[in-house]
């Protein structure tokens, strides 16, 4: 993969760093293989990230929007994803939501922010077809720091992901990015 390429699967979360005029931490690209326990298991599957860190921790899993925009038909938000339970993080991401993919009460649910994506997805009984596009390694900066209550300096993984519908249509571009260890107590999952 060249490195446009690379750049253009981390706009999401891109976007955001730029509006702060930051730099991004570095990214390094990895193979799947080269992804430790349990962040692999969390990450290498071709489902939404919610219903898995869902079933991981054992726990429902709440948003939290820290920064989001509309733009016409595209709405991209910075969020951070919580276990209800513990209150913990389990996900920082990044997600550029095409809404006019989308039927309007869905776009709705989408923009009033109260559930994470995938959640809605299960609730309107979308038929959509989740698609990892790169899995990566970087280093915790101050904003990852804060977001994921992680030390600046750890490695954490993630993953650029893509969700379409039945029909094809992007429905969202995803940055996931998962605190060190896959974050807080948790269950094994089975591939």
């Amino acid at each position: 993969m060249d490195p446009s390429q690379k750049l253009r699967l981390l706009q999401p979360l891109r976007y955001f760093y730029d509006k702060e005029e930051r730099g991004m931490p570095l990214f390094h690209f990895v193979d799947r293989d080269e992804i430790p326990q349990p962040e692999r298991d969390l990450l290498v599957h071709d489902s939404d990230m919610t219903s898995r860190l869902r079933e991981y921790h054992e726990s429902q899993v709440e948003l939290d929007i820290l920064r989001a925009e509309r733009m016409g038909d595209d709405y991209t938000r910075l969020v951070i994803l919580r276990s209800e339970e513990t209150d913990e993080p389990v996900e920082f991401g990044a997600i550029l939501l095409h809404l006019d993919q989308m039927e309007p009460l869905m776009v709705d649910e989408v923009v009033e922010g109260d559930e994470p994506f995938g959640q809605i997805l299960d609730r309107f009984h979308t038929t959509f077809f989740s698609s990892p596009r790169a899995f990566f390694v970087t280093t915790v900066d101050e904003i990852l720091s804060d977001c994921l209550e992680a030390s600046q300096g750890d490695q954490v993984y993630g993953r650029c992901n893509a969700i379409a519908d039945k029909d094809g249509n992007l429905l969202a571009e995803i940055v996931e990015i998962l605190p060190s260890g896959g974050g807080g107590a948790a269950t094994e999952l089975m591939g």
